[in-house]
């Protein structure tokens, strides 16, 4: 029996104008996306990446919030 793989990555409720980050485990920025303000949902695809640690940081404003992802990928 094999696992389903995990569902893209989702965002909800962005109020603001928000420029948003996919850097490496390594640190390299993989992609970026300016995410118009009231945008309500947006979905990351990661499934062209290996299983690793990756780091989103999404910035509005003066703010910068930065959140770890886990990505496994089932064989």
């Amino acid at each position: 029996m094999t696992n389903p793989p995990p569902p893209p990555r989702q965002l909800t409720n962005l109020p603001r104008q928000t420029h948003l980050r996919l850097y490496s485990p390594e640190g390299k920025l993989l992609q970026k996306w300016d995410v118009p303000a009231h945008t309500h949902r947006l979905t990351l695809d990661m499934s062209a990446y290996s299983s690793g640690i990756y780091w989103m940081e999404l910035s509005t404003g003066d703010k910068v919030r930065r959140e770890k992802i886990v990505k496994v990928n089932h064989p």
